[in-house]
């Protein structure tokens, strides 16, 4: 059984995760490999990089310059597969929206060529739709790390339900030049997809998979619910008092660990953590720790240090070692890799009650959940953990994290489900 997973970039949670279940099917001794479009980290065995070789060579290069030229929000007659214009006057603060062209024919790649099943990950601006499932003939796993498979563009949706009917007059294209453009690829997803039979949905979370079995895209698919993994001998329990000096905390501080690729993702709720501080008492015994690119702007007392981005995922265990708990504030989330690396160090997780994280965190046994998204109750919850914190054993934590989370056993489940592709 030949198994090629594809990806946009090998960089981002989506990449970490589908990263992961490759090598942990190496393990197995499964023929496993990868397919990147933009690719960094020459370190991950069994890699490629995806190929041209269409004339679309010049495509890609007018996408480049079109790139640079919408920085200084200039907008030029665009090709076929730019729909930058689309986007031009969007509301601030939004997430990636993808569409559904894109000048790649991952069909022509010999490490797509040989694979028995193709196992889609995050590939928005990479997958063309239409080149793609008018053609493939080999069974389909599509992993879904966001819900872009199955909306009009937006990779969270926020409260809209438009996936649910039809996505149009999307809120996230509010004020551009036409917001029903999302309901055109949300109907055109639906085509090419209305005769496609041999496609198998995996999902790391309930949440994600129960909106993805009501969504008009991809609700008449098989849906398989396989949550991420991690190498667990990497991400384990290190002293506390050395993974501080190690990174150059200080010892006599409770330490408030966030982590994110960039901390100021509106989504990741970093805003309401330290308005969260507010409601604490003793504020000034605490000290949040970020991890993830960009600078936060302080409007009060609260004190802050600044990891950056933090590569090595050993020197990342010592950061969950180091902290006293772990804090998600996210608004939506899917099954976030850093709640599975901070419960397999140990660490106790406290955030909102939404998405796949109240499928993570057991209120009161690893953690806490908020019931209400505001950063006064998260301010107690926070206070509650601290009153107790000897509540919550280390050990146990990571066992029972271990239990759900470790790759090998994420990797026997896949193996599972591309024989059931087969077989079908």
């Amino acid at each position: 059984m030949k198994i090629v997973h594809v990806l946009s970039i090998d960089k981002g949670g989506a990449a970490k995760a589908c990263i992961r279940l490759h090598l942990g099917l190496l393990k197995l001794g499964v023929d496993s490999k990868l397919l990147v479009l933009d690719r960094s980290d020459y370190t991950i065995p069994e890699t490629y990089q995806y190929r041209d070789f269409s004339p679309s060579l010049k495509v890609r290069f007018h996408n480049k310059i079109v790139q640079i030229l919408n920085v200084f929000k200039i907008y030029p007659t665009k090709n076929k597969y730019d729909y930058s214009r689309f986007l031009q006057n969007r509301p601030e603060g939004l997430e990636y929206f993808s569409f559904i062209k894109t000048p790649y024919d991952i069909l022509t790649q010999d490490v797509v060529k040989n694979a028995d099943i193709i196992n889609l990950h995050w590939v928005a601006g990479f997958l063309d739709f239409e080149s793609f499932f008018k053609h493939v003939k080999k069974p389909v796993v599509w992993t879904l790390h966001d819900m872009n498979p199955f909306t009009g563009g937006c990779h969270y949706a926020g409260n809209c339900k438009g996936y649910l009917i039809k996505c149009n007059d999307c809120p996230q294209l509010s004020g551009t030049i036409d917001p029903n453009i999302a309901e055109v690829f949300f109907n055109a997803k639906i085509t090419l997809l209305k005769h496609f039979s041999n496609l198998f949905i995996a999902t790391p979370s309930t949440w994600i998979k129960q909106e993805s079995q009501n969504s008009k895209v991809l609700g008449k698919f098989n849906h398989y619910l396989i949550p991420n993994g991690l190498n667990t001998e990497i991400f384990r329990i290190l002293p506390k008092a050395c993974s501080r000096q190690i990174l150059g905390l200080p010892l006599n501080k409770k330490i408030l660990l966030f982590v994110s690729d960039s901390v100021l993702n509106k989504r990741k709720g970093i805003s309401f953590l330290i308005n969260a501080l507010e409601y604490v008492n003793h504020i000034d015994d605490f000290i949040i720790c970020t991890v993830g690119f960009g600078k936060i702007m302080l409007k009060n007392r609260i004190k802050i240090i600044e990891l950056g981005k933090i590569q090595d995922e050993k020197l990342m265990a010592a950061a969950y070692s180091a902290a006293d708990v772990f804090i998600i504030p996210s608004l939506e989330d899917n099954l976030p890799n850093t709640i599975l690396e901070a419960l397999c160090c140990g660490t106790p997780v406290i955030g909102f009650q939404v998405g796949g994280i109240k499928e993570m965190v057991k209120h009161g046994i690893n953690g806490y959940l908020s019931n209400d998204i505001t950063a006064k109750a998260l301010g107690r919850s926070i206070e509650l953990f601290f009153e107790n914190p000897e509540n919550f054993n280390n050990n146990e934590i990571r066992r029972n994290a271990i239990l759900r989370y470790n790759n090998k056993v994420q990797a026997i489940e896949y193996v599972k489900l591309f024989n059931n592709s087969i077989n079908s």
